[in-house]
């Protein structure tokens, strides 16, 4: 509602102005097709300059800073003044312009989002039936106003279709003739001559008049100039902003110059001027006159007879003519979207809720479209600002949004100014003296985003101790359902999967083919089967490092890195020999097997064996077991468990040992706890007669 107030508000000013600019400099000239252009594109700059943003490139942007940061500070002087009348409204914003960073700091970033939702839960509870009685009987002044509005619209609406249903039913009843390209509708009533359209309206005195020719002429003028298309575009103006006492001065400057227009046609076609003007002395009667048409002698005959007498414009007129360029430029810099730009900086002239307009179409998610730029996503919430580099590593900030930067707040407590530029709906951030191109996803977060173009419906299993991918340059994508294969989002049957492969791995550098992984996106519900044949081809052919991509358990994980988790696992190579289990147990190694067939052992009862099972031996293997009747999200859910087993026992360990968290030791201290409680889990009986 107010920011429809507001249009109403700038395209009313801007119209007001450059018609003050018409009557001032204008108005007295006789150069009527010029004023004809300048008082029709009053109308369509009014309309559209609100809407427009215009780039403009210069050497330096400080000469015009001062300038330019006072014409936001008038804009947003009187959008608060309208705003205002809906309080709802300013309230909707959330932010103030003089909102501070100290209300946040790093370690409360995480959990602003989930603090704002919870409050406005506890709120709702709390005001639940006040918030319904708020609802019925709320009515803000702005409501108020735009009710007065719409009530306008229709009257003046009402109006002009009784005038068009009574031209028409005019020229229905009349006699219609044709006569040089137009229709003469001769009239039974002594109505002033006019036309419409293709139609000239004469009473049968004027048309059996001696003068007759001298009125068609001028009537002729309006048609074949269309300028009754003029008068529908001013009067849907007036429609629109019918508060505004301009515009009504507008559309009575438009029929004055039509009349001159039409004036200076018979005059030039060699009609005496004396008998010509009588002719207007003589046909002037008061009668009610129709307003949506060209009247023969609607205008102020003066006025008319003044302009055929004057002399014609000269150069100065000509010169005065130039005045329309500072004018409109004055109209482009108030009332459009302007931004100067220079290298390196930017100017604005957005008002403070152009800002924050800039803020609700900034929210969500955006996808890097640049080659070889620095964050390939970037993701706008209500207070934090996040971006994800090449190697997913994430950096997240508090921010502010300005008229032409996007400000945050680093760890050790610096303002950082990044320029941000929204160009339809492509959105530019210069991390350095180059910007780099975003467009705006539709989706939540990357794994919804990422998945859209191959199986929006496939369902990936919950992972709870899972690890973010960091390579994604070493990383080959393979999407499995139950009867569709992708490899890097290409769609292939499963004879041409080894092919496909061996053609991804042939394009990353020989050096780093060890540290190749198979970024696999399975359904949740895939059989096993599945698994081991890709399994046996990836041994095949020498890639060994797989992850099991899935969803995060907690909600740690930003929404950029969501497409980034997953389990990973090597395999063993294709020529790895199978030990004895047996005579593994003769060495001391305790089997624990873990069957992924049998449905009597819930999970959790697994869990508290299998940590009894490494409490109590120095060395362990935990072997599983599965079949084709297995689906991915049983197999998943046993290696979680087994991880978290063995990650519970290496963070007790290292907090016993240390009094440190396992995760903030030294390389070398990790390496010593995962040698006292290793992840080996073993799948060689898989497939096979458990034994």
């Amino acid at each position: 509602m107010v920011k429809f107030l507001l249009y109403l508000f700038e395209s009313g000013l801007c119209l007001t102005i450059l018609f003050l600019v018409y009557i001032l400099f204008f108005r007295k000239e006789t150069y009527f097709k010029f004023n004809r252009f300048y008082l029709l594109s009053i109308m369509f700059l009014s309309l559209v300059l609100p809407f427009m943003h215009i780039n403009i490139s210069v050497k330096n942007t400080q000469r015009y800073e001062y300038a330019i940061n006072e014409i936001g500070k008038f804009k947003t002087y009187y959008e608060q003044l309208i705003a205002m009348t809906d309080p709802d409204y300013l309230s909707s914003l959330g932010r103030t312009e003089n909102s501070d960073f100290d209300e946040f700091n790093q370690n409360q970033i995480a959990s602003a989002e989930s603090t704002m939702e919870t409050s406005f839960l506890n709120n709702y509870t709390e005001h639940e039936s006040m918030g319904v009685y708020k609802n019925t009987l709320h009515f803000s002044m702005s409501q108020f106003i735009f009710v007065i509005y719409l009530l306008g619209i229709l009257l003046f609406l009402s109006r002009i279709f009784v005038l068009f249903h009574w031209i028409f039913k005019t020229v229905s009843n009349s006699i219609v003739e044709k006569s040089g390209g137009i229709k003469v509708v001769r009239l039974s009533k002594n109505l002033p001559p006019f036309s419409f359209l293709s139609y000239v309206f004469l009473s049968e005195t004027v048309y059996s008049g001696s003068k007759s020719e001298q009125i068609l002429e001028h009537e002729k003028t309006h048609i074949k100039q269309l300028h009754t298309i003029d008068l529908l575009i001013a009067h849907a103006m007036t429609i629109l902003l019918w508060f505004n006492p301009f515009v009504w001065f507008l559309q009575k400057a438009i029929k004055s110059n039509h009349e001159y227009l039409a004036d200076s046609k018979v005059v030039s076609k060699g009609y005496s001027l004396f008998d010509y003007q009588e002719l207007l002395l003589n046909q002037f009667i008061s009668i009610p006159s129709v307003h949506l048409v060209n009247n023969f002698n609607l205008i102020s005959i003066k006025n008319r007879i003044n302009m055929m007498n004057k002399t014609k414009s000269g150069f100065m007129a000509k010169f005065k003519a130039l005045l329309i360029i500072p004018a409109a430029l004055f109209a482009f810099v108030i009332f459009a979207n302007l931004t100067l730009k220079s290298p390196g900086k930017a100017l604005t002239n957005l008002s403070f809720f152009e800002i924050q307009d800039n803020l609700n179409q900034l929210k969500g998610m955006w996808i890097n479209t640049s080659n070889s730029s620095y964050g390939i996503k970037v993701l706008f919430e209500n207070s934090k600002f996040s971006v994800l580099d090449d190697f997913i590593m994430l950096n997240e900030y508090p921010y502010q949004l300005g008229k032409d930067h996007i400000i945050l707040r680093s760890p050790n407590n610096e303002k950082i100014e990044l320029k941000y530029e929204i160009a339809g709906s492509e959105l530019r951030i210069w991390w350095n003296d180059e910007y780099s191109s975003y467009k705006k996803s539709n989706y939540n977060n990357s794994l919804e985003e990422y998945l859209s173009d191959i199986d929006p419906n496939i369902e990936l299993p919950v992972i709870e101790n899972y690890k973010l991918l960091q390579r994604l340059d070493l990383c080959i994508d393979v999407v499995m359902t139950s009867n569709k294969i992708f490899v890097n989002k290409k769609q292939i049957s499963f004879e041409e999967l080894e092919h496909a492969l061996l053609k991804e791995k042939s394009k990353i550098n020989h050096l780093n083919h060890n540290l190749i992984t198979i970024s696999l996106y399975a359904d949740k519900n895939l059989s096993m089967k599945y698994m081991n044949d890709l399994q046996q081809t990836l041994r095949k052919i020498g890639l060994f490092k797989i992850a099991h991509m899935g969803k995060a358990a907690d909600t740690k994980v930003s929404k950029l890195q969501m497409r980034y988790v997953g389990m990973p696992k090597r395999l063993p190579p294709l020529d790895a020999i199978i030990a004895d289990s047996e005579e593994l147990k003769k060495e001391g190694i305790n089997m624990f097997d873990m069957d992924a067939t049998d449905m009597n052992i819930s999970m959790e009862a697994m869990k508290l064996s299998f940590k009894e099972a490494v409490s109590g031996s120095e060395k362990y293997i935990a072997n599983l077991f599965y079949d084709q009747t297995t689906i991915l999200n049983t197999y998943v859910g046993y290696q979680d468990m087994a991880r978290s087993v063995i990650y519970d026992f290496r963070e007790n360990y290292a907090l016993e040992k240390y009094q440190v968290s396992y995760a903030d030791l030294s390389y070398i201290q990790q390496n010593e706890i995962k040698k006292k409680y290793p992840l080996i889990i073993s799948e060689a009986e898989a497939f096979t007669n458990k034994k």
